[in-house]
């Protein structure tokens, strides 16, 4: 299968590599991830069937390239749930956190509030509604009045915010 007449890939390519790969750099934290993505994107638009019209391939192939960033999110979660080491498995456990734990996760959670707040109040109600009350896409959409659609660019955003506030050894826990 071969990607709808009307698409040039190796022009879009040229075009969009650069901006792709920033977006998928600033959302993953890793170049090598990030071309990974991008390549991936472009084999998924080339796959679209004939049959099939693109009326963005632009837009098909940054909405690709973000899904599939998100799936690698969710995989590094699982994969980090899945595995323990054997030093963690032989400590005892403990309800309390260390202290100086403690004073880190304070300092990030004001890091955290202190990016959020430069944000639109609409993106940090969509933030606070899914991430901390864990509303789903289409509760939010009905009770901000917007379409599913804006609840996930509003996400979006409020992610890499928080994401760009992250000192940089926090990218990959």
């Amino acid at each position: 299968m071969s990607a709808s007449p009307s698409i040039d890939l190796e022009r879009l390519f040229h075009e969009h590599q650069r901006d792709l790969l920033a977006m998928l750099r600033r959302m993953v934290g890793c170049q090598e991830t990030a071309a990974d993505l991008a390549q991936e994107a472009y084999i998924r638009l080339a796959d679209v069937p004939r049959s099939h019209t693109i009326v963005s391939p632009r837009a098909f192939l940054f909405r690709t390239a973000t899904n599939l960033a998100l799936d690698h999110f969710r995989k590094q979660k699982f994969r980090g749930q899945r595995q323990t080491s054997l030093e963690e498995a032989e400590q005892v456990p403990t309800e309390a956190r260390p202290v100086d734990a403690q004073a880190y996760d304070k300092q990030l959670v004001a890091t955290l509030e202190k990016a959020l707040s430069t944000l639109p109040d609409r993106t940090r109600a969509v933030f606070a509604m899914r991430r901390v009350y864990g509303y789903s896409y289409q509760e939010i959409a009905t009770q901000l009045g917007m379409s599913e659609r804006a609840v996930e660019k509003h996400l979006v955003k409020a992610m890499l915010c928080c994401q760009d506030a992250l000192p940089s050894d926090d990218l990959s826990a």
